[in-house]
């Protein structure tokens, strides 16, 4: 906490007023990182037209970003990693907040998707997934694009062809 204190710029006991823990404050951190991705998306969509744009530029905020930011700040790998062991509960609000916005993307399908048994909430939740295995598994930022782009591609086919 006094590291914590000193990066701040403020004392010791000033963070225990605010935060019980470093488990607290890490909590608060994966709250205002999702809070900032999410909020980023929403705006830049109502700016995007269609559903590709759309999709590629969610991706591109929720995965991508960070995969650079990871390899450009030493810690920021080690805090991405740790947002579920640490913060499962945020994790997963935050998590779900991402699959309300695909959802919201791919919603004007609904009726083409339930020709096929499909419904925007259950891609939603397919294509979240999907992102995290990538992002888990990735050797390099140039894989990640890669697989996220070939993922929404079958997508915008599977859209149109619906």
């Amino acid at each position: 906490m006094n590291d914590i204190a000193i990066e701040a710029g403020i004392s010791r006991p000033a963070i225990y007023l605010v935060f019980k823990n470093k488990q607290d404050i890490f909590k608060a951190v994966v709250v205002e990182f999702f809070n900032q991705a999410t909020s980023e998306i929403r705006n830049g969509l109502a700016k995007l037209k269609t559903v590709e744009e759309k999709l590629r530029f969610a991706f591109e905020v929720w995965y991508i970003r960070p995969a650079i930011s990871a390899k450009e700040e030493p810690y920021s790998l080690e805090l991405t990693e740790t947002f579920n062991k640490y913060a499962e509960e945020q994790h997963q609000e935050g998590l779900s907040q991402f699959e309300q916005i695909l959802e919201s993307i791919i919603a004007p399908y609904s009726k083409v998707l339930a020709k096929n048994g499909l419904n925007p909430q259950g891609l939603a939740h397919m294509l979240s997934l999907s992102g995290n295995g990538f992002k888990q598994e990735y050797k390099s930022l140039s894989e990640l694009k890669e697989q996220i782009n070939i993922l929404t591609t079958l997508i915008l086919f599977a859209l149109k062809k619906a």
